[in-house]
């Protein structure tokens, strides 16, 4: 089974002109990341064109871990390294993009940097829905979250122990996958703190070690890509996949009714609502897309 995990936050119309495409070799600018390269003495790493980001000298590297505040209420412990504590390692390295977006206040830049420092809403639905019986999961199982950023879905499936055979988390931007998704998915690996670790705001310390992707249960079944898929959408839907969107997006426009309607236009997909969700007057839904016999 194949299960791609999207949170289409801000648009999902974002997609929609690929999801109705067969499937055929990606032509994608896409790389492969390395985490274990967080950890190696380096000058830059080339991250894009123009964008590069200093890396951590040595072998291990200390940060700021929390339960994952929006998804408290999961019967698992989902584990995060806190905002602050990104924030501070941004603002130490050269990851310009991510330094201009914070003082910006911006979560999302076009073609620069597509909002992975940010929760969205729509990551905790797929979290929640991750851990139910609507998303059988088994040993053959492989999971692509695109656009992963913190990586919730993914997280939640970690930190419950369900199983799957291999797991690829992308995100647009590198950097993102440095000193967010990298260091959460250890986080989820490692065993939780002890009581007397954790202070009164349920924050802790821990040391991440390079090693910890070679010794860390399920570690090894775990990669990560960099960089923007294009028109390869239509190859990572050739199995199915779950959309999760605001019904409405207020203000730009579009929303799943409008991506739904692109998806039928085209003939070569079902789609259908998969989950509804509504909270603080917001409408959300995940939808299930498949290929038609």
């Amino acid at each position: 089974m194949f299960f791609n995990f999207v949170d289409t936050e801000p648009a999902p119309a974002a997609t929609a002109q690929d999801a109705g495409a067969p499937p055929s070799r990606p032509q994608v600018h896409a790389h492969t990341f390395d985490p274990r390269a967080h950890f190696v003495t380096q000058d830059k790493l080339q991250v894009g064109a123009s964008h590069t980001l200093e890396l951590a000298s040595g072998d291990a590297v200390d940060v700021v871990g929390e339960l994952v505040p929006e998804l408290v209420h999961l019967p698992c412990a989902v584990r995060r390294r806190h905002v602050s504590d990104v924030h501070f390692e941004i603002a130490s390295s050269d990851a310009d993009v991510l330094q201009q977006t914070i003082l910006a206040n911006t979560d999302l830049v076009k073609g620069v940097y597509e909002g992975g420092l940010k929760t969205w809403e729509c990551s905790v639905d797929l979290a929640e829905y991750a851990l139910s019986s609507d998303l059988p999961l088994d040993t053959d199982s492989c999971i692509l979250e695109l656009g992963c950023g913190s990586a919730l879905p993914a997280l939640a499936i970690l930190a419950s122990n369900r199983p799957f055979a291999h797991m690829t988390l992308q995100d647009y931007n590198a950097e993102v996958l440095q000193v967010v998704t990298a260091p959460n998915v250890l986080l989820s690996l490692r065993p939780a703190p002890a009581a007397n670790e954790v202070d009164r705001q349920g924050l802790y310390e821990v040391t991440l070690q390079r090693s910890d992707w070679d010794t860390l249960p399920r570690a090894d079944k775990i990669d990560f890509v960099a960089g923007d898929w294009g028109t390869g959408m239509a190859e990572v839907l050739s199995q199915p996949a779950l959309v999760a969107a605001k019904t409405f997006y207020f203000g730009v426009g579009g929303g799943v009714r409008a991506f739904e309607s692109r998806v039928a236009a085209r003939g070569k997909m079902n789609v259908h609502v998969a989950r509804e969700i509504t909270s603080g007057g917001v409408r959300r839904e995940i939808l299930e897309l498949t290929w038609r016999a």
